[in-house]
């Protein structure tokens, strides 16, 4: 079960999405349906960080909250993120290689870039990862999703889909 609330789309636990790409409103075949979890959790649990990185795992696990989604996925969207994958592998072991050359030439600079690239590329991973994001959660088990096109928003909420 899923509906248009707002710029965001609502939708409960086992939701089956219709064959339309969830990025490009392209129409797709049934065999290119994705079904994924999506996790959600207060963005104040992030906060931990300050705490202990591993405080901030086991919180995280204990008060995530789940829903099942099945969506599509076209094929020009799937190489995007596949290109933005092969884009996090090349700053990640770039920036790897610059603290290693930083180190063994004892150079600051490189070393810095390097962790500099290091730490850009976990927050490219994160981006790229979050295909579609959870929003908020109601009292009610309802899941607000943000990251769908905003025409296949339109259609769905229209009815003409």
């Amino acid at each position: 079960m899923y509906w248009v609330d707002g710029d965001l789309l609502a939708v409960r636990s086992g939701a089956v999405l219709p064959l339309r790409c969830v990025k490009t409103n392209e129409p797709i075949e049934e065999g290119r349906m994705k079904r994924r979890a999506l996790s959600y959790v207060s963005p104040w649990v992030y906060a931990l960080i300050f705490v202990n990185i591993f405080v901030l795992l086991i919180v995280y696990f204990i008060v995530r909250k789940q829903v099942k989604v099945t969506f599509g996925l076209s094929a020009a969207a799937k190489k995007k993120r596949t290109i933005g994958y092969l884009g996090f592998w090349a700053v990640f072991l770039g920036g790897g290689a610059l603290v290693a050359a930083g180190i063994a030439e004892d150079s600051v600079a490189f070393g810095g870039v390097g962790a500099l690239a290091f730490v850009g590329s976990l927050v490219l991973l994160v981006v790229i990862s979050n295909m579609l994001t959870v929003k908020r959660v109601s009292p009610d088990g309802v899941f607000l999703i943000k990251g769908v096109n905003p025409q296949l928003l339109r259609e769905i909420q229209a009815g003409e889909i």
